[in-house]
């Protein structure tokens, strides 16, 4: 099960609502969850829920989305109870108070019926990155993305959250590096700051286009439908990698 909770603060002259404000929303989580859970999400590398700040208006706006059961237990229990009022960012000397919570599901096999069973799937997909993105590879930032780095990390994120079906074979890899490519894009690069470092990004579109025969495509669908809940790239749960599909076409 994929649980989404969107919280929405009253604005406050102390925090002005950006993306950068992520990590410090990382700390706050951090703090209000069990400290056994804590503990476990500092030292594993793919963490089982992403969450990102954006704004509506003056209001700083919290995104988090809980990817398996455990995450929910322990962060969507915690943040959707009546007792969670406020959040304090220590390192901004400022709390700010609740002024409502929105909470959504969807299960994994919802997701894959979507695609598989109702069809609803397209050769193009536009995916917009609303907070700033990036990959890394032996070593090595890489913003300037391609279908593949987007494509191979969301089955690799997938496959550690989805306990009923595995993705990741090298058929699988090589087919995606062969049958899809970004057609279009308008991107711009940034920096993220995080933790005592800054991490080159990207924001912005890219339109990806999807090859190859109907099961591809509907897998292809049903992952960057995905990313809209784990994000893409490195550091989702720090606030990077949000992003979301604007827009479609291609039906097939």
């Amino acid at each position: 099960m994929i649980t989404k909770i969107k919280i929405t603060f009253d604005p406050t002259d102390k925090v002005l609502p950006r993306p950068i404000l992520a990590p410090l929303f990382q700390g706050a989580l951090m703090d209000l969850v069990p400290e056994g859970f804590a503990e476990m999400m500092h030292v594993s590398m793919l963490r089982p829920y992403s969450q990102f700040v954006t704004s509506d208006g003056d209001s700083v706006v919290w995104t988090v989305t809980a990817l398996d059961e455990y995450a929910q237990k322990f962060i969507i229990d915690t943040l959707s109870d009546s007792d969670f009022k406020s959040v304090t960012l220590t390192h901004k000397d400022a709390t700010l108070k609740v002024r409502k919570k929105e909470i959504s599901h969807i299960s994994y096999s919802e997701l894959l019926d979507k695609y598989y069973i109702r069809r609803e799937s397209n050769r193009y997909i536009t995916l917009k990155f609303i907070t700033p993105t990036a990959f890394k590879s032996n070593g090595k930032y890489i913003i300037m993305p391609d279908s593949s780095l987007i494509l191979n990390n969301l089955v690799r994120k997938y496959d550690s959250v989805a306990k009923t079906t595995q993705l990741y074979d090298e058929t699988l890899i090589e087919y995606i590096n062969s049958h899809t490519e970004i057609v279009e894009y308008n991107l711009r690069s940034c920096k993220y700051a995080m933790e005592g470092i800054t991490i080159p990004s990207f924001t912005g579109t890219a339109k990806i286009k999807l090859g190859g025969n109907h099961e591809f495509i509907c897998l292809c669908n049903m992952l960057l439908d995905f990313a809209g809940y784990s994000g893409i790239g490195i550091k989702s749960a720090m606030g990077m990698g949000a992003c979301g599909i604007i827009n479609t076409g291609g039906a097939i």
